[in-house]
Order: structure tokens, then C-alpha cells, then sequence
């Protein structure tokens, strides 16, 4: 299953795992009484996002091991690594300055 389905099942755990932070942040802020000095601590906020990062590609690895020439996978990790990377920023930049946190 994971030779088949591994690109989407491991973009489905990475994007799930990171706007699931991002919910469970929010939820955190808009039950306190300072929305803005409350939510996920800093000591725990990036956890998460590692653990997505990395089990995306720990998954993600089972769909390149169908292609032949390790230059072929190691362009095909670093195309998903970059795309994986830019849409980590644009999610994260997003909800930090839609929201007000952190931003001037």
C-alpha cells in the first residue's frame, strides 16, 4: 500500500499534522483571556512539525524505492523536500500574520 499510495498518504500526514497544530494553537488562544500571549508553548510548538517533516518522508521514501538511479531519487526527495518546505512557510506565515500573532 505505501509503494502505491505513499505520495499521497505522506503529503495527507504532513499537511494534517501541521494544520492540526495550527487548530489546537488557535482553539488554545480563543479560549484564553490573552489571545495573544496564550496558545502552544514555544518549548513544544516546532515537536509537531519535526514529527510531520519527518514521518512524511520516512513515508514518502517507500513511493521512491520503485525508481531507478539514485540520482532520480535524490531529485525526487529534494523537489518534495523544497515544494514540502515552501508550504510549510506559506501555511504557517499565513495563520501567524492573518492572525496578529507575532506581527506588527
Amino acid at each position: 500500500m505505501l509503494h502505491k499510495y505513499g505520495q499521497r498518504l505522506a503529503w495527507a500526514f504532513f499537511l494534517s499534522i501541521i494544520i492540526l497544530e495550527l487548530l489546537i494553537d488557535f482553539g488554545i488562544r480563543s479560549s484564553s483571556v490573552d489571545f495573544y500571549n496564550s496558545g502552544i508553548s514555544q518549548s513544544i510548538w516546532f515537536y509537531p512539525q519535526v514529527v510531520a517533516f519527518i514521518v512524511g518522508g520516512y513515508i514518502l521514501s517507500f513511493n521512491i524505492q520503485n525508481i531507478v538511479g539514485l540520482k532520480r531519487k535524490i531529485v525526487r526527495i529534494s523537489l518534495h523536500a523544497a515544494f514540502s518546505f515552501v508550504i510549510y512557510l506559506v501555511i504557517l506565515y499565513s495563520y501567524v500574520l492573518g492572525v496578529g500573532i507575532d506581527s506588527f
